[in-house]
């Protein structure tokens, strides 16, 4: 199936994973990751923007920094927790300080935590494994 239109296909069906990072090379690291993997990444460099960009383009997934500027990973993930149509997507935090998140945090705001630095080989597995266990009720 190589045609011209095969390309134009594929990335019209490929999940899409938000990525808040305040830090550009590492968000220009993971973007490369997302989409080497197969997935549409769209890049956040706040916790704000994060939220604006989830909204406009309600993502599969979230990977969401916790220490970032404006709006940190906490509260932006806290926010998308209590709004109707951004609840139901898993967050996953990364962080290189997942030692001192507190549990509840953990719990009420995050599906997921990785620990920085994130490698493609860590990653792939667990955006296969969130992405997948999401309802596809309004295609049915």
């Amino acid at each position: 199936m190589n045609s011209i239109f095969s390309g134009m296909f594929k990335s019209s069906i490929r999940k899409k994973i938000l990525i808040a990072e305040d830090h550009d090379d590492i968000r220009d690291m993971m973007i490369i990751f997302v989409d080497e993997i197969g997935f549409e990444p769209i890049g956040a460099s706040d916790g704000q923007e994060a939220i604006e960009l989830a909204l406009k383009h309600m993502p599969d997934l979230v990977l969401m920094d916790i220490a970032m500027p404006v709006t940190d990973g906490v509260e932006a993930a806290a926010v998308m927790r209590t709004h109707d149509l951004l609840a139901h997507i898993p967050i996953i935090a990364v962080t290189a300080y997942s030692s001192n998140v507190p549990d509840h945090v953990k719990t009420d705001n995050f599906d997921h935590i990785i620990d920085k630095p994130v490698d493609i080989y860590t990653l792939k597995p667990i955006l296969e494994r969130f992405t997948s266990r999401q309802s596809y009720k309004e295609s049915i």
